[in-house]
């Protein structure tokens, strides 16, 4: 949805920027980035959002907000933020007994993960002192 594709732009346009000059300090992004996760944020934790991420997500991996909280896994800044949510789904014990594609999307959800946790492990880790 649209809130993915703002998260998915803001995010490449901040790693645009530090990959120009890692070590400038642009505030105005860093406060958009801020204000675009914390939007992020209070959108996954309505209940009735998570039938939704996880919908979206069983329709196209490679597009939906599942599919950004693995991308943000990968960078360091982001990673604890990345995980709560995505542990967040996966714990989600909503109603999906009667929903295949809700059945097909948690398995796709905890597939990813046990796929993506021994990279995120071996990622380098980045701090301000390298």
């Amino acid at each position: 949805g649209v809130l993915n594709v703002i998260i998915q732009k803001q995010h490449s346009m901040y790693l645009d920027a530090k990959e120009n000059d890692p070590t400038a300090i642009d505030l105005p992004m860093w406060h958009a980035r801020r204000a675009v996760l914390g939007v992020l944020h209070q959108f996954l934790l309505m209940e009735d959002t998570k039938v939704i991420v996880l919908r979206s997500s069983d329709c196209d991996l490679d597009d939906s907000i599942v599919d950004t909280l693995f991308q943000l896994l990968f960078e360091p800044s982001l990673r604890s933020f990345a995980m709560y949510h995505i542990l967040h789904l996966m714990q989600w014990q909503g109603n999906k007994e009667n929903d295949p594609v809700l059945i097909r999307a948690c398995s796709a959800l905890f597939t990813k993960y046990m796929e993506a946790f021994p990279r995120v492990q071996l990622a380098p880790v980045r701090t301000r002192f390298a």
